[in-house]
């Protein structure tokens, strides 16, 4: 289903189920003319109907899942992978992301792991250029908002900071981020994502 402003989808499916259903009368008539069989104009009229149906059923769909803050995969699944490529050197993981889209513009959350012996300074100023680099990189309007979370030394398995003093084990492998949460560590809380 298309993501653009709903009154645009729903005036182009008007436009093409008022297309589909003129060439459905004219072929049902051209039927029963070519072959003298009365019930192919029913059963055309019937095609007609259902795939009016359907496309009401479909808009009704898409208009409900937008007030009903329904999530956007696919605009979850582009989020992801423009942060999974700047993980690394502090940016440890990402976690609860959330994604609203009002016509044009999103509002994402998400929570960011950070060295948690950085300074506040730091950790505020790394989140704002990753928010301002991924927004830019989405091509979206919209803002990107981190809460920055200290990483607690549960994440040093996946963080490969050079110069961390704290650190408890050694860097062994960092998993994707994933809307299932699949690349969490072992003791870290799985990624929480989910859009409105």
């Amino acid at each position: 289903m298309p993501t653009g402003p709903l009154t645009l989808v729903a005036d182009g499916k008007h436009v093409l189920s008022d297309f589909w259903t003129s060439v459905g009368i004219v072929v049902g008539l051209l039927l029963v003319r070519a072959t003298g069989i009365w019930w192919l104009d029913p059963l055309t009229a019937a095609v007609v109907a259902l795939n009016l149906m359907w496309t009401g059923f479909r808009l009704v769909r898409h208009a409900a899942g937008g007030l009903l803050d329904e999530e956007d995969r696919g605009l979850l699944s582009r989020l992801l992978t423009a942060l999974d490529t700047r993980l690394g050197q502090g940016v440890i993981r990402v976690h609860h992301l959330r994604a609203i889209r009002a016509g044009r513009f999103h509002h994402v959350e998400a929570h960011l792991v950070v060295p948690e012996f950085w300074s506040v300074d730091r950790a505020h100023e790394l989140s704002e250029n990753l928010a301002a680099r991924v927004i830019n990189e989405l091509g979206v309007e919209g803002e990107l908002v981190f809460h920055t979370d200290p990483c607690h030394r549960i994440y040093c398995a996946m963080c490969d900071l050079d110069d961390c003093t704290i650190r408890r084990e050694p860097f062994r492998d960092r998993p994707p981020l994933s809307l299932e949460g699949g690349g969490a560590a072992r003791h870290a809380p799985p990624l929480a994502a989910r859009g409105r």
